[in-house]
C-alpha cells in the first residue's frame, strides 16, 4: 500500500488546529531550548577554557600561563584582585543566565511548510566590576555585557 501526502492540506490543517499547534510548538521548543543550551555552554566552556580567565582564576599564585605579562607576576596580582576574590564568576553567571527562548513564537505556513520562530532573547545584565586598587581614580565602575538578539527557524 503507498501513502500519498498532501503537504499543502496537512499544513493547513496544522495551522487551523490548535491543539495540533499546541503539541508542534512545545515539540519544536524542545528542540529550540536544547540547540540555545548546547551553544550556550560552549560558550562558557570557551571562556572557562581561555588563559586568561584559567589565569585570573588560578589566584594571586598563578604563573603568567596568558603570556600577557611576558611571563613575569599574573594577571590576577597585576590587575589588584584581592586574595579570595573570585573576579570571573560574575561573567559566567552573566553568560549562564542571560540568555532565554521566549515563549511566544510565531508560527506561519510558508507555501507548502510550517514555518515557527522562536525569538532568542538576550537579556542585558549590568553588574557591579570586581574592586581594583590600580584604579583609584574610578569611584564605582560597571561591567555590562550585551549578547546579540538571534533567531533560530526550524521548519516542520
Amino acid at each position: 500500500m503507498r501513502l500519498k501526502l498532501n503537504k499543502s492540506n496537512l499544513s493547513q490543517s496544522i495551522s487551523n488546529n490548535p491543539r495540533i499547534k499546541k503539541i508542534i510548538k512545545e515539540q519544536v521548543k524542545n528542540l529550540v531550548v536544547e540547540y540555545v543550551e548546547k551553544n550556550k555552554q560552549e560558550m562558557v566552556n570557551e571562556f572557562e577554557s581561555h588563559p586568561v580567565t584559567k589565569e585570573i582564576d588560578n589566584g594571586p599564585e598563578a604563573s603568567n600561563i596568558s603570556n600577557t605579562l611576558g611571563g613575569q607576576g599574573n594577571l590576577f596580582s597585576y590587575i589588584g584582585f584581592q586574595d579570595g576574590s573570585n573576579p570571573t564568576e560574575i561573567i559566567k553567571e552573566i553568560l549562564n543566565n542571560s540568555v532565554k527562548v521566549e515563549d511566544k513564537p510565531t508560527i506561519t505556513s510558508v507555501g507548502k511548510d510550517l514555518k515557527i520562530v522562536f525569538p532568542i532573547s538576550s537579556t542585558p545584565k549590568t553588574a557591579p566590576a570586581p574592586r581594583v586598587p590600580r584604579a583609584p581614580t574610578v569611584k564605582t565602575a560597571t561591567m555590562r555585557l550585551r549578547i546579540s538578539r538571534t533567531f533560530f527557524m526550524a521548519q516542520v
